[in-house]
C-alpha cells in the first residue's frame, strides 16, 4: 500500500466515525445508555468541544442553556471555526468567583484525519464517573486541509484558557486539576503540549535569571505554562519519522497500522520543509 493509497484509507475508512450525524447520535446514546447528566457541545477558544460529566453540574448546564444551541452537528462543518458573539455571552465574574472543578482534557485519535470521539464517549463517560471530572474533548482542525502546527495551537489554546482560570464564563467553572490524555494522533498532540510548555517554562527561568536586582521580580501566578497535573497517554503516535525502529520492525506486517500508513500521515501531517525529528 502506497502512501497515496493510505491517505485514501484513513479519510474513507476511518473518516467515517467523524460524520456528524454519527457524532450526534452517540451524544444523544451517552444521556441515554450511559446516564450522562451532561453530554453536548461547547466552543472553547474558538474550537468545538464535546463536554461530558457523569456527574450534575448544574453551573455548566446552565452556561449550556443560555448558549445558542450547537449540538446539531449535522449542521456543522468539521472545519469550521466558531467564535461567540461577544453580545451573547454570559455575565463575566471576577476570577476565583467561580466554581472549580477537575478537568480530564481528552485529545483523541484518527491520524489527523479524523476524529474517534464517537467511540471514545463511552469509556470517557467512565472516566467522568471514578473520578468526578468534566472531560472536554476538543474537535481540533483535520488533514488535509489543516497541517502542523494547527491542531497544536489550537489544543494550547484551549489548555491555556482552562489553566489560567479563563472559563469561567464559558463552562460556568474553572479548572481545578487538569488531566492531559491522548490517543494515537491525540497522544501525539498531549506529548507535543506538554514539551511546549516545557519550553515555556525554560524560557520563563531564563528571563527571571536575567532580571536585574532593582527591577520587579516576576509573579509566578502570571506564568501561563502551569504543566498539567497527569497526562496519560494511551498508543501515541510520537515518532512521526521514516526512520526503522524496533517497533517498526516488529510491527512491519501490522495490520492496523503498517509501517506505509505512519508515514502517509507525517507527510500529510508536516508541512513540506518541516524537520520531522522536531521535538514538537
Amino acid at each position: 500500500m502506497d502512501d497515496g493509497s493510505s491517505r485514501d484509507l484513513i479519510q474513507h475508512a476511518w473518516g467515517m466515525v467523524s460524520l456528524p450525524v454519527l457524532k450526534n447520535l452517540m451524544l444523544q446514546a451517552s444521556r441515554l445508555v450511559k446516564g450522562a447528566a451532561v453530554a453536548d457541545r461547547i466552543v472553547l477558544c474558538g474550537v468545538p468541544c464535546f463536554i461530558l460529566s457523569k456527574d450534575p453540574a448544574p453551573e455548566l448546564a446552565a452556561v449550556l442553556a443560555r448558549k445558542e444551541s450547537v449540538s446539531q452537528l449535522s449542521t456543522i462543518a468539521e472545519t469550521e471555526i466558531h467564535l461567540e458573539d461577544e453580545a451573547t455571552s454570559t455575565r463575566k465574574f471576577a476570577r476565583g468567583q467561580y466554581r472549580q472543578r477537575n478537568v480530564i482534557l481528552h485529545l483523541t485519535g484518527g491520524g489527523f484525519f479524523a476524529h474517534t470521539i464517537a467511540s471514545d464517549l463511552p469509556y470517557l463517560l467512565d472516566w467522568s464517573s471514578s473520578t468526578g471530572s468534566v472531560v472536554i474533548c476538543p474537535e481540533y482542525s483535520l488533514l488535509p486541509e489543516h497541517q502542523f502546527p494547527t491542531q497544536l495551537n489550537e489544543i494550547e489554546r484551549i489548555y491555556a484558557a482552562l489553566a489560567s482560570g479563563n472559563t469561567g464564563a464559558e463552562l460556568g467553572f474553572d479548572a481545578n486539576s487538569i488531566i492531559v490524555t491522548g490517543e494515537s494522533a491525540g497522544g501525539n498532540l498531549a506529548a507535543a503540549l506538554c514539551v511546549k510548555l516545557a519550553m515555556q517554562q525554560q524560557a520563563e527561568s531564563d528571563n527571571e535569571n536575567d532580571v536585574q536586582p532593582s527591577e520587579q521580580p516576576v509573579d509566578s501566578t502570571t506564568r501561563k505554562s502551569r504543566m498539567p497535573d497527569a497526562i496519560m497517554l494511551s498508543c501515541p503516535a510520537l515518532n512521526l519519522t521514516t526512520e526503522l525502529s524496533h517497533s517498526r520492525v516488529v510491527g512491519t506486517e501490522d495490520p492496523v497500522l503498517p509501517n506505509t500508513l505512519i508515514s502517509a500521515i507525517s507527510e500529510a501531517y508536516l508541512p513540506s520543509g518541516t524537520d520531522n525529528t522536531h521535538c514538537l
